[in-house]
């Protein structure tokens, strides 16, 4: 994850099941990353100037309960451990 404060502006997960295999495969090959069965969790995000960047995760799982929570007004102010977002790539999905 990137060491600079964020704004999380939307969240997604990206896995065969969410996708259809073949537009799958083509995100996995923009964001230059394996596709796997259980997917992606991206994290759209803001940095400080408004330039957008993604944040990845394999913990789907996680991502799952983010989203939840999320959805439940549950996370106004989660701080989330650096290391469950090991991946920043510059801009959004719909970017690449």
């Amino acid at each position: 994850m990137t060491d600079i404060p964020v704004t999380v502006v939307g969240y997604s997960i990206v896995s065969p099941t969410t996708l259809r295999p073949r537009k799958y495969r083509k995100v996995c090959t923009a964001a230059g990353m394996n596709p796997t069965y259980r997917g992606w969790g991206f994290l759209r995000c803001l940095d400080m100037d408004g330039k957008r960047l993604t944040l990845v995760t394999e913990d789907v799982d996680y991502m799952e309960l983010l989203i939840a929570g999320r959805k439940a007004g549950a996370l106004e102010d989660l701080d989330v451990p650096v290391g469950t977002f090991p991946i920043t790539r510059a801009g959004w999905p719909d970017d690449w």
